[in-house]
């Protein structure tokens, strides 16, 4: 009987490591902008050059890594017209200017990166279409910019303020309590599959023209 126990203790506290394992390389495969998003966009007429369905973001990703103007995709989860893959030959942070809405987490040293995307980079790994479901804690405040929503989230954590949302038209911002959502549709960069963008820790050098691997954040793709 003491055998049995001292085993079965053994079985869980390696379980627990085990799960303690497997949530830390999930929260490492993260993009460093995951969290961010943009809403009520109005693309330029000529931004998008091609549109069709692929069945998966994977196979989206690989057709605008093959085209040679395509600077970034959107792929949509729940497709209008069984269209759901989009590539793009704009930047993506021309594509987000036209976008009235943009939202993002708590930061702690704002302005935040993802709010000025290197191109063909993992920061380009943002969403669209997002509903949020946090309860909002604050609204309507004066935000001139977007730099400075985020800043007032971070002035309100102490309030609970654990995700933002700036609307460019209004210039006004909504916190929230929390940064849970649902999102249809997912950008990605023209190089690198969907997940490889995970938070991971740069190689001590490159050198110049170098193409950065895939996976390693903070330096820009090339093809």
């Amino acid at each position: 009987w003491y055998q049995r126990r001292v085993h079965g203790k053994q079985w869980y506290q390696r379980s627990a490591v085990f799960l303690l394992f497997f949530f830390a390389l999930a929260a490492a495969q993260e993009s460093p902008c995951n969290d961010y998003a943009v809403n009520d966009c109005t693309q330029d007429p000529d931004a998008e050059f091609l549109a069709f369905n692929t069945g998966s973001q994977l196979k989206c990703q690989k057709h605008c890594e093959i085209e040679e103007e395509c600077l970034f995709y959107a792929f949509h989860k729940k497709p209008s017209q069984n269209v759901d893959c989009h590539l793009f030959k704009e930047p993506f942070s021309v594509y987000a200017s036209h976008c009235d809405v943009r939202t993002g987490p708590l930061n702690q040293s704002p302005p935040a990166k993802c709010l000025s995307p290197d191109e063909n980079s993992c920061e380009i790994e943002q969403h669209e279409n997002c509903n949020l479901w946090g309860k909002i804690i604050e609204s309507q405040l004066a935000s001139p910019d977007v730099s400075t929503c985020e800043a007032l989230c971070k002035i309100n954590q102490g309030e609970g303020c654990k995700y933002w949302e700036w609307s460019r038209e209004r210039k006004t911002c909504n916190l929230y309590d929390s940064g849970e959502k649902q999102c249809n549709i997912a950008f990605g960069p023209s190089d690198g599959a969907p997940g490889d963008c995970g938070i991971t820790e740069q190689p001590s050098s490159t050198t110049e023209g170098s193409t950065a691997s895939q996976g390693t954040c903070g330096i820009t793709c090339q093809k």
